[in-house]
């Protein structure tokens, strides 16, 4: 008896997709990304899950920049109180050479010392001010801009710099 060899439209096809999923992993695993987008895509979540959790919890949550560092702050009877023992949200310090630059409601905020209170407020309600904050370093010739919109949108950006 003999097999017959041809195949059937529909395994084809099924071989192709195959193929082609095989081909789209290997292309995403062979991108590799910047220290710096890394940092980007890691504060846009966390300020994403901020911003849930301060509308799940019923409580106005903030986030505080320094030269290399951010700390989360949570609003306790009245004052701003850093967060502690969180798995989650605890003090961060930027692995990058890097520099960023914080504006809120279309003003630009000097980032220098320790802050006592947070920068950026996540009310319960889920609206925020008006901010973006943008990514840098002289190794990369992309910027990263995260966008916080006051009805409660985040947008996250990657700009070409110019030469």
């Amino acid at each position: 008896m003999r097999k017959k060899l041809g195949f059937t439209l529909l395994e084809m096809l099924v071989a192709l997709f195959v193929m082609g999923l095989v081909a789209g992993w290997a292309v995403l695993s062979i991108h590799t990304t910047s220290p710096l987008e890394n940092e980007s895509k890691k504060l846009f979540a966390l300020l994403q899950l901020l911003k849930e959790e301060s509308v799940l919890q019923h409580h106005s949550l903030g986030i505080s920049f320094e030269n290399n560092s951010y700390r989360f702050w949570k609003r306790q009877a009245q004052q701003w109180q850093p967060f502690e023992n969180n798995q989650l949200f605890y003090n961060r310090t930027l692995p990058i050479n890097g520099q960023w630059q914080l504006q809120i409601d279309n003003q630009l905020i000097e980032i220098k010392d320790i802050f006592k209170k947070p920068h950026l407020v996540f009310w319960s309600s889920g609206e925020m001010s008006a901010f973006q904050i943008r990514f840098s370093n002289d190794n990369d010739k992309r910027n990263f801009l995260i966008e916080g919109r006051p009805n409660g949108e985040l947008c996250l950006n990657a700009c070409v710099v110019s030469p």
